[in-house]
């Protein structure tokens, strides 16, 4: 199940990050967005619903979200979600306003690794 679940997740991830638009990166943990680009979020992760991922999202992406992503794969970000690597099919969503605070953001929650 673990294997398999990794797989789907590098698979999503794949997809999206090749067709991401300017002001969209993910890592292992969560898709950061740039706040100007937040009318794209929902095409962005059709993808994953498809796959029947789980977003957890913070204020502003859970708004945009809300009512075109289905409620049962959606709920609200909490700070232990930006530091998870989830074993499922589970992604945050984090919104930044910046590149810099993108930068902090990754620095805060990333593993140092690969980030």
């Amino acid at each position: 199940m673990v294997i398999s679940t990794i797989a789907v997740l590098i698979e999503v991830r794949n997809s999206i990050q090749h067709s991401l638009p300017g002001g969209f990166l993910i890592d292992r943990k969560c898709l950061i967005v740039h706040s100007a680009m937040l009318s794209d979020l929902a095409s962005v992760t059709a993808p994953l619903k498809e796959k029947g991922v789980r977003i957890q999202a913070d204020e502003r992406s859970y708004a945009v979200l809300q009512g075109c992503y289905p409620q049962e794969l959606l709920s609200h970000a909490s700070e232990e979600s930006y530091g998870t690597e989830f074993m499922s099919l589970t992604l945050a969503i984090r919104t930044v306003d910046s590149l810099s605070e993108a930068i902090v953001h990754v620095n805060t929650y990333g593993s140092g690794h690969s980030e």
